[in-house]
């Protein structure tokens, strides 16, 4: 570990630290003052705060009245070092300076991600309650899809994602030559969720699968790969199904709740393809190159 890195690591612990002293309520009792070095003073609320920044398992210990008082002469040491640390400019240096910006810019884009997933959240539970599937809905599509219900199948399947036919067509040439499929995947695949698993999507039914993805993948062999590209909005893809299970068959009645998650993640797909349209959506899937460089 680098030296800038383990700066950074401390000041996410003392930040930590800070953030709880910020959250957390006041009182006289909190605010009596257990140390001072010089004029750096260490309250009950700093102690009790720092103690739960320990993991778990020394917390019990540090209920003890022992504990405490162990736990506040690190405290001390800590604080003595840090006041000589400043006063021979340790804080002024170069690396310390450079340490303390990537940890700002670091913690400002985990803020800025955490606010985008608390909305993105709140708005998708209010988004689930307009998807409503009615019975007749659920009828249908059992009618349509008896077969799959019958004897249904669970497929693994792995992939290998490129931004162009041409590129996936060279990595099919590869593998049918006798480059490893896992080993290509983590080499050449797009897909930062998967590719550093050798590809793996995980365990699928047909119907919970890409509609690219399904016809394609119940045809095809166990071990096998696709002998083309399947073309997706995500780009171009190199299927590998590497297990598949039969299923007893399910009554329609029994099959319901599962339909119902597959009519409504229909009906959302459909709605975040028309809000791309609406909202001028360009993907360009290409520039992943650049991330899969910097495996």
């Amino acid at each position: 570990m680098t030296n800038n890195k383990r700066n950074i690591h401390l000041l996410w612990v003392l930040f930590g630290m800070v953030m709880g002293l910020v959250l957390s309520g006041c009182s006289k009792g909190q605010n009596a003052v257990v140390a001072k070095v010089g004029s750096e003073r260490v309250t009950v609320k700093d102690i009790g705060m720092r103690i739960k920044s320990v993991p778990f398992g020394y917390q019990e210990y540090l209920a003890t009245e022992p504990g405490q008082k162990q736990f506040i002469d690190i405290i001390v040491r800590q604080k003595i070092i840090l006041a000589l640390a400043k006063k021979n400019k340790i804080d002024k240096r170069k690396d310390i300076a450079q340490a303390i910006k990537d940890f700002k810019q670091e913690y400002a884009n985990k803020v800025k991600q955490y606010e985008e997933d608390m909305i993105v959240e709140t708005y998708l539970k209010e988004i689930e309650t307009t998807l409503r599937v009615t019975d007749d809905e659920v009828n249908k599509y059992y009618g349509e899809h008896k077969k799959d219900f019958a004897q249904p199948v669970e497929i693994k399947l792995s992939h290998i994602l490129l931004s162009s036919q041409a590129d996936a067509e060279q990595v099919i040439k590869k593998i049918q030559s006798g480059s490893d499929f896992e080993e290509m995947a983590k080499q050449v695949s797009l897909d930062p969720a998967t590719s550093n698993q050798g590809g793996d999507l995980g365990t699928f039914k047909p119907a919970e699968m890409l509609p690219e993805f399904a016809e394609v993948a119940k045809n095809l062999q166990v071990g096998a790969i696709t002998d083309k590209p399947v073309a997706t909005s995500y780009g171009f893809h190199i299927l590998k199904k590497t297990s598949q299970k039969i299923l007893p068959g399910i009554s329609a009645d029994k099959a319901k709740d599962e339909i119902k998650k597959i009519l409504i993640k229909d009906k959302f797909d459909k709605w975040i393809e028309e809000q791309k349209k609406s909202l001028k959506v360009k993907v360009d899937y290409s520039a992943l190159k650049a991330l899969s460089k910097t495996k």
